[in-house]
């Protein structure tokens, strides 16, 4: 899950695999549910739904949030319209289809929860839905990770500086649970928590060293492109190293099952996911 040079330089064909049209096969093994810790890959439990509130209205707007090259970066900013106060902040961070309506409207799914969102964009305002071009804007985004750290670090700045949020985490799907990760890491005495949403794990022992950021990694059980034998390698050098990190793992789920817009969206796997993700951004966040 870890952001390593090793991941972040994939081939093209791997970031087909992932994000792309092509379909998921089962994974060759499933992760058992372990209930001793948990640390230990297990569906999300119907028990986070508990942790979730009746939304509330909200509203959100595209406003700048940083500058690159004397032009503004702009994202989609949503908070609950009832706020009075700053609230926890999360970063939201798109696929590889760009800043789309997906993406602005899970960010507002997790503002009507009592959070402030930012969802940012990578991609200068460009968005597509087809693969070949979502596979060359994410083969740039690799080519430009200076940028890019950039980008997100600039959004940070805004809610902590500008919005006043007390407390930041990042969240991602796909590509851009790579980068919630890696942002994650790279700012750790600003960033409170993460968030992955199916994205490759580094069981690399080095990787997971210096990482001590509260991770909540969610896995769909039978993603073409990330093995179960991966995701186990994880969640037990995560253990073995003594990190905070939660794995789920949703045992019938494809890759891309928690956006609607997806053909392999997955209702009640998306649920289940999105309450666990609420209850942990609640214990680390408040809200």
């Amino acid at each position: 899950m870890l952001l390593s040079p090793r991941l972040m330089l994939i081939p093209l064909m791997l970031a087909l695999a992932a994000c792309g049209g092509e379909g998921d096969e089962p994974a060759t093994e499933t992760v058992e549910t372990s209930p001793e810790t948990a640390s230990q890959a297990e569906p999300a439990s119907t028990s986070a739904e508990s942790s979730l509130r009746d939304p509330v209205a909200v509203a959100g707007e595209m406003l700048p949030y940083g500058e690159s090259e004397d032009a503004l970066i702009r994202g989609y900013f949503a908070f609950p319209e009832t706020m009075v106060e700053p609230l926890p902040a999360v970063i939201v961070i798109h696929e590889w289809w760009g800043l789309n309506d997906d993406i602005k409207s899970a960010a507002e799914q997790i503002a009507a929860q009592g959070f402030m969102t930012l969802a940012v964009d990578l991609y200068d305002g460009e968005v597509t839905n087809n693969n070949v071009r979502a596979g060359e804007l994410s083969r740039d985004l690799l080519e430009s990770m200076d940028a890019a750290d950039a980008n997100i670090t600039a959004a940070i700045g805004f809610l902590t500086e500008v919005a006043g949020a007390p407390a930041v985490a990042t969240l991602g799907w796909s590509q851009g649970a790579q980068w919630s990760v890696r942002t994650a890491q790279n700012n750790a005495a600003a960033v409170t928590a993460a968030v992955s949403y199916y994205g490759q794990p580094d069981s690399d022992p080095e990787a997971l060293a210096t990482f001590d950021t509260p991770l909540l990694a969610i896995f769909a059980g039978r993603d073409r492109s990330i093995p179960m034998n991966d995701v186990r390698a994880f969640r037990e050098s995560a253990l073995n190293l003594g990190k905070p990190v939660e794995v789920v793992v949703e045992p019938d789920a494809l890759h891309g099952f928690a956006n609607p817009g997806d053909a392999r969206y997955n209702k009640a796997s998306a649920a289940r996911a999105f309450a666990r993700t609420i209850a942990f951004l609640r214990e680390h966040l408040g809200a």
